[in-house]
């Protein structure tokens, strides 16, 4: 029985986690898109870039903003992947 309650134990551990991973994923994309904005009009992000470039960078940072707020916060999927990248 002992075996059973530490089997379900770690179960509930590791779903946590993986919970707790998701959400610190999901805030990082936020902060990368808000970050981005900004750095993207800056006088450097200017001189760096096309008016075509920045339009379709803004158009991309506004997708994944658009995802994260319609149904992103709600995603389950594994984004441990997105988290290492960070």
């Amino acid at each position: 029985m002992d075996f059973l309650c530490f089997d379900r134990l770690k179960d509930l551990q590791a779903k946590d986690e993986a919970k707790a991973a998701n959400e610190r994923a999901k805030n990082l994309l936020e902060t990368h898109i808000y970050g981005m904005r900004e750095e993207l009009f800056t006088d450097t992000g200017v001189l760096l870039s096309t008016e075509e470039e920045r339009e379709k960078i803004d158009q991309a940072l506004s997708e994944a903003s658009d995802w994260l707020d319609d149904e992103g916060w709600d995603s389950t999927a594994d984004v441990s992947k997105l988290q290492r990248l960070y």
